[in-house]
């Protein structure tokens, strides 16, 4: 798949392959850390609920 920049010269679709890749790793970073976080919070919940 080849890329043609406004002035004619093909090119490599390098950022878009990096946003995509940079956007897809965000995105699961984000939803492990909210994983982690949740599981975290519910461990402190039960913590606090024992006698």
């Amino acid at each position: 798949m080849a890329y043609y920049r406004p002035d004619g010269t093909p090119t490599t679709p390098m950022r878009e392959i990096a946003l995509a890749v940079g956007t897809f790793g965000l995105w699961t970073g984000l939803c492990l850390i909210m994983e982690v976080w949740a599981l975290y919070k519910g461990r402190d919940n039960k913590q606090k609920t024992l006698p």
